[in-house]
Formats: C-alpha cells, sequence, structure tokens
C-alpha cells in the first residue's frame, strides 16, 4: 500500500534486502500515519483467497501492531518493498525479550512479497544477539489466514505449555535464536546501511 499526504513519520534507515528496505522508527511513532496505514489497509481485497474471517484477523494483528508501536520502551521496524509498506513488527528487548506482534502486508492482490516476514525475523534476531538476551518470547494466533505456529518453528521457537483458544505462546533461545540467525542469513541479501534520518512518507510517496 503507497501512502500518500500522511503527517510526517521520523524513521532511520537501517538496512536493505534486496528490493526490500527496513526503517526503524525515530521516538515515538506518529500516531496519525499509523493509524491512516491501518485504515487503508484493506487485507479483503489483498487477500482475496481467504476467508472474510481470516483477513479480518489479520487486519487485527495490523492494528495491534500500530498499537504497540506507540508502547514506550517498544522497538518498531517497517518494511517496504519498492514504495510500498509491506511489514510490521514489534519488540521490547530485554534479556527476554517479547515480540508483540508482526504482519506482513501483500502489496498486490493475492500476492505476498518473498521474504518480508523473514527478513523482519532476521532484523530482531540479530538486535537480539547483540543484546545478548537470553530468550524471546510471542504469542502465536491460532485462527488466522496461516499456519503461524510451524513458521515459528521453523525458526527455532517451540511450544509453552500456555495457550487459549485464538494463541498458543511459544519461545525460542538465544542458542536456537543464533542458529535461526545463521539459516537466515543464507537466504537473505541483507544489507546494512548507515543510520539515516528520514520522513518515510515522503520517501514512500
Amino acid at each position: 500500500m503507497q501512502i500518500n499526504n500522511t503527517p510526517n513519520f521520523k524513521a532511520n534507515l537501517v538496512a536493505s534486502s534486496g528490493k526490500l528496505k527496513l526503517y526503524k522508527l525515530n521516538g515515538q511513532a506518529d500516531i496519525k500515519a499509523l493509524n491512516k496505514l491501518c485504515a487503508e489497509t484493506d487485507f479483503s481485497k489483498l487477500m482475496p483467497n481467504h476467508t472474510k474471517q481470516q483477513s479480518e484477523r489479520w487486519h487485527e494483528m495490523l492494528e495491534y501492531a500500530t498499537d504497540n508501536a506507540q508502547k514506550n520502551g517498544n522497538i518498531t521496524y517497517i518494511e517496504s518493498f519498492q514504495d510500498k509498506i509491506c511489514g510490521i513488527i514489534t519488540y521490547n528487548p530485554a534479556v527476554t525479550s517479547v515480540i508483540d506482534c508482526i504482519c506482513t502486508i501483500p502489496v498486490k492482490a493475492g500476492e505476498k512479497v518473498k521474504l518480508a516476514g523473514k527478513t523482519l525475523f532476521y532484523q530482531v534476531f540479530k538486535d537480539f544477539l547483540e543484546y545478548n538476551g537470553s530468550r524471546i518470547n510471542l504469542s502465536a494466533i491460532t485462527n488466522g489466514p496461516f499456519n503461524t505456529i510451524n513458521k515459528y518453528k521453523e525458526l527455532g521457537f517451540k511450544e509453552t505449555s500456555s495457550s487459549t483458544p485464538t494463541y498458543v505462546e511459544m519461545t525460542v533461545n538465544k542458542y536456537k535464536a543464533k542458529e535461526a540467525s545463521e539459516m537466515l542469513k543464507k537466504l537473505i541479501p541483507y544489507k546494512q546501511e548507515k543510520p539515516t534520518s528520514i520522513d518515510l512518507m515522503k520517501e514512500l510517496d
């Protein structure tokens, strides 16, 4: 989704990966810009092969990511493909880190951006290992359009004993996170960029 005529949305370009670019939000996210992104993203059109309930559930993930991007202490990465937002991840960096939410966004109807989710995870793993944390926790939804549990298991996460009808708690320790990071490094043409503060909305016009 291309975003035009929105308030300033300050961010730092931190990395590129082929046609993907990663931006780290600089301080408090611009609430109006994030809300506009959320309001203008129509998953029922972008995900025509999924049910209405599944697309609505995925939109809830975008809403949740938008809300958590504005929490003090959280780090948020926005991802773009060419000139369109294709992903967002929010997490709390700590010895035991918590990924609050990850949400990828198709840029065309029925077309997922290749490696969008894996690139976001690679960036978080990279931060986590530099921070020398002990584990990362997250909640995998069970009623969405994708089998998130299996996707996270591929990245070293394992299920814990805590679950509800709509999500399963999962965790990965630093050793498995390092293994996953090394695996992703072989898949992703990641290139760290010199941190550059930009107006993301102008960048994506």
